[in-house]
């Protein structure tokens, strides 16, 4: 945190749970800036993936608790911008931000919306005339808005922003090629919250005929399983299948232990279809390790993924296409190791954590 630099209060959520969006907001707090002084109310309304845009008493109270703790910071501190992640479009969490934002907003000169989830503005044009009101009332007429591409929804256009700004974010740069892995089989890595939407069971379908066709390979899983039900489904499908020798499943793995997942692989498959999916942080984490690609054509993943270049793009829910793409990479290992390479590229030119904080700064202070 910089002293004596313009003062600017984050609100959001930090891990745990290990999500994307968390990640990123424990990296704008804990990163050095020129200009900008940080300080941090934090949102931890769900510690597991499974908890999340359900309802809690308990919640209650920490929403009144992040209220309390938003007008603290700004008379303590003078502080007179807000950075705040709107939800995704999901009715309890922009419940939350309108309950948040109606008591908070007006207490800042400049606000600053981040969206890491997608389709809020999709939400509102689609939603009941009440829900619609109160969402203008909290969330129109920001003065900065900040997407990560160009194929994001323009959640500022439909918010009236002053300013919309594309802004990818990055990771740190913790890459070692010395420490690459060598499996005896190809290795296949999936990360994510472990749900439907997030493509696990159309990987699992592939899988299936993988094996069905003698393929030599293996799966592994890291993530948090997002309820009981989906767990259950997932190991009642692999005694079904006999696919418990192709397909691990590793729970949630943070530092050395992640980033060893990383080292061990030979291809990232992330078949996604997430409603509230942006710019998924797994994805860059995987060009960041050089790894080729396999993921859907869905929102800003082209910002990352180049057909044919990284990786490959499939349509949505399309298991043939993600067996014909998993194939082709299983048995060439030339094109794993060139799609690769330019994945690596990709990294270092567009998503280096360096590259995003400084960028994020000159949004903030222009």
């Amino acid at each position: 945190m910089k002293k004596n630099g313009s003062r600017i209060l984050v609100v959001g959520q930090t891990p745990p749970p290990f999500g994307g969006q968390a990640m990123i907001i424990k990296k704008i707090i804990d990163s050095n800036y020129r200009q900008l002084e940080i300080y941090h109310v934090k949102m931890s309304f769900s510690k597991e993936m499974s908890k999340m845009g359900s309802f809690d008493f308990s919640k209650v109270i920490h929403l009144i608790k992040i209220i309390y703790d938003i007008y603290i910071y700004k008379y303590r501190y003078d502080i007179n911008m807000l950075f705040y992640p709107p939800s995704g479009p999901n009715t309890i969490p922009i419940i939350r931000d309108i309950i948040i934002l109606f008591f908070t907003r007006r207490l800042f000169k400049k606000i600053i919306f981040q969206f890491f989830a997608g389709g809020i503005s999709e939400y509102y044009l689609a939603t009941n005339k009440l829900l619609k009101y109160l969402m203008k009332k909290v969330y129109f007429y920001p003065d900065i808005t900040i997407r990560p591409s160009l194929h994001s929804p323009n959640d500022g256009l439909i918010f009236q922003s002053k300013e919309d700004a594309i802004l990818p974010w990055g990771v740190d740069d913790n890459f070692d090629k010395n420490k690459k892995i060598k499996q005896d089989r190809i290795s296949i890595l999936f990360v994510g919250v472990i749900r439907e939407s997030k493509g696990i069971l159309i990987l699992l379908e592939a899988c299936k005929i993988l094996k069905e066709e003698n393929v030599d390979f293996q799966l592994t899983v890291l993530g948090e399983y997002y309820s009981n039900e989906i767990q259950k489904n997932i190991f009642d499908y692999l005694e079904k299948n006999k696919l418990k020798n192709y397909i691990y499943f590793e729970g949630v793995k943070i530092d050395d232990s992640y980033y060893k997942c990383f080292y061990k692989a030979d291809i990232f498959c992330f078949p996604t279809f997430f409603e509230s999916e942006n710019l998924p942080v797994v994805l860059i984490d995987a060009v960041k390790f050089g790894l080729p690609i396999i993921t859907t054509n869905w929102r800003s993943i082209p910002e990352i993924v180049k057909d044919g270049v990284n990786g490959f793009l499939v349509e949505i829910q399309n298991i043939y296409q993600v067996v014909e793409k998993l194939k082709l990479l299983i048995y060439k290992k030339e094109l794993r190791d060139d799609l690769g390479k330019n994945s690596r590229e990709i990294y270092l030119n567009k998503f280096d954590n360096k590259i995003f904080i400084k960028k994020l700064e000159e949004i903030i202070t222009r």
